[in-house]
């Protein structure tokens, strides 16, 4: 089972990294949190008797308790990426890092023990060499501070998500508002299993063994990301924008229920979304609304409802939007290295680098040189 939880793992790490390391390298923060879970995860299901013939992995486990406080910031990290990228270490992400810190300090003792004396301390409760493994708390109650350090910040970090698309939507573009739904029901999936481990850890509400029959939990978490293909692909279809835009609608109206008109024009208002999307159109200058009729055979006026009552973003500010992201695009690739921002503008559909320059700072509060500046390892100055 152990080779089952391993191959899976790696699969679900290699389509990550190849769908999206190079659009966004937050990614790897998401990585380190499959990676860092599953060793957890693993010393919790297995015996310890079983990691015994494999000496990276018999380290790995030893060192678990250190490892567990890893996902849970780094969970964080890799949402902050999606919002606003790239994500960086600032206070709160700092005063998260203590407790593991200070775990760390605590074992000093126990990693200075021979192996043979720390595979006693770890595998043996009664074991007198414990009282010599840690600082200042034993190591019962190190166990417990670290369960209830994970089971607090995993509750706050599946519910900054929630907040997320139901506070902060006008400031999500609708892949990352997409993106972070899906997070969210595979943070609560992991964050479930969790939690029914630690409490019965404690509370003992069921009784069981490390036997075969438990063991395939260990699939749940890479499972988990699996159910969710456009995510791990990194596709938007139109089957993503219909529900986008129902969920959307369906929060701005109060959960009132739609009538078949409503639902048509969704479905009509995905299709305009995922034309934007997959053609990018709006990178020619003279891009309009009698285009998208024109290339989806939808009626203008139908195009206008469309943009006022199901999108509810003027066609002009949404041309605008995706006219900036792709030109963030350019400089996240370092493309201002090869030619001038006045190139990228008119790359981006602008017509000039004066309307580039006010459109870019209505949709990120700052110029082109400030964003690169802020955001981008190469940097330049005016041109």
């Amino acid at each position: 089972m152990q080779k089952a939880v391993i191959i899976l793992l790696f699969l679900v790490i290699l389509l990550l990294l190849i769908n999206h390391l190079k659009t966004n390298k937050g990614v790897l923060w998401a990585i380190l949190a499959l990676i860092s879970s599953s060793i957890k995860i693993q010393s919790v299901l297995n015996p310890f008797t079983s990691f015994l013939s494999d000496p990276i992995t018999l380290r790995l486990i030893l060192f678990s308790g250190l490892i567990g406080f890893l996902p849970m910031p780094s969970v964080l990290l890799y949402i902050k990426s999606i919002v606003k990228k790239p994500a960086k270490l600032d206070y709160l992400l700092l005063l998260l890092l203590i407790p593991p810190v200070l775990y760390a300090i605590n074992l000093i003792p126990f990693y200075q023990l021979p192996l043979t004396d720390q595979l006693q301390v770890f595998q043996n409760q009664n074991s007198p060499l414990r009282n010599e493994a840690t600082y200042w708390i034993s190591w019962e109650t190190t166990d417990r501070l670290n369960d209830l350090y994970n089971s607090t910040i995993g509750a706050l970090i599946m519910i900054y998500p929630i907040w997320l698309v139901t506070r902060k939507k006008n400031i999500l573009s609708k892949k990352s508002y997409i993106a972070l739904v899906q997070i969210c029901y595979i943070v609560l999936v992991n964050f479930i299993v969790m939690i029914f481990f630690v409490s019965n850890n404690y509370l003992q509400i069921f009784e069981f063994s490390l036997a075969d029959s438990l063991r395939p939990l260990g699939l749940i978490m890479p499972l988990s990301i699996l159910l969710f293909p456009r995510y791990l692909y990194e596709n938007i279809n139109n089957s993503d924008l219909t529900f986008y835009l129902k969920l959307m609608n369906h929060v701005s109206t109060k959960g009132k229920k739609t009538d078949a008109n409503q639902d048509k024009l969704i479905t009509d208002a995905s299709r305009v979304l995922a034309y934007l999307h997959n053609e990018k159109p709006y990178l020619s200058p003279e891009f309009s609304k009698h285009d998208i009729s024109r290339g989806l055979d939808i009626p203008q006026n139908i195009v206008t409802d469309c943009f006022s009552k199901i999108i509810k973003i003027p066609f002009p500010v949404l041309r605008n939007q995706l006219r900036v992201e792709f030109a963030i695009e350019k400089f996240k690739s370092s493309g201002h290295l090869k030619i001038t921002i006045a190139g990228i503008a008119s790359e981006s559909g602008f017509k000039n680098r004066s309307t580039f320059y006010t459109a870019f700072k209505e949709v990120t509060k700052m110029t082109p040189v400030e964003w690169i500046k802020q955001n981008c390892d190469f940097i330049l100055e005016e041109d």
